[in-house]
């Protein structure tokens, strides 16, 4: 994504997308973005699957959230948002081209 630290988590040691840095770790991520706060701003943005989500859960102020309104195969989903622990604070629908919910969260 332009204009934002894109910083991916994961385990394929050869993935190296165009405009990202990669760690194999969650500590070691956030670790580089402290370093680099000052030239990227404070606000980090945490993209992965479920796991780096239940990782991340204790350490997030804010959730951005797409959900698809479509049956989509896979074999991973996200793991149910803690509402006990979040609120939504937006919400944004688009129906084309593919019907979605942006939604934002905020922890309580």
């Amino acid at each position: 994504l332009p204009k934002r630290l894109n910083v991916i988590v994961t385990r394929q040691k050869d993935y190296q997308p165009e405009g990202t840095v990669v760690f194999p770790s969650l500590a070691e991520a956030i670790a580089y973005c402290e370093r680099e706060k000052s030239t990227w701003g404070e606000e980090i943005f945490i993209a992965g699957g479920g796991e780096i989500f239940e990782q991340s859960m204790d350490l997030v102020d804010k959730i951005y959230l797409t959900r698809i309104h479509q049956a989509i195969p896979g074999d991973t989903y996200y793991p149910q948002l803690p509402l006990d622990k979040f609120e939504e604070i937006e919400r944004n629908e688009r129906l084309e081209p593919v019907p979605f919910t942006f939604l934002t969260f905020k922890r309580k």
